[in-house]
């Protein structure tokens, strides 16, 4: 293998892991996952007497 040939591969090596990670995390956005979201729409805390009174510290 000729030198030129040798970095001919490096590069395009480094280029192309460069573009991965650039485009690998951009899909993994745009394309949601495979898991539905929760049904549940709210939660109950609690009532306002059992939560003690705020304090200003």
């Amino acid at each position: 293998m000729k030198r030129r040939k040798f970095i001919d591969i490096l590069l395009g090596s480094g280029i192309l892991a460069t573009a991965a990670s650039i485009v690998y995390p951009i899909l993994k956005f745009v394309i949601p996952p495979d898991t539905a979201e929760s049904a549940i729409m709210s939660a109950s805390a609690g009532r306002p007497d059992d939560l003690p009174p705020r304090r200003r510290v």
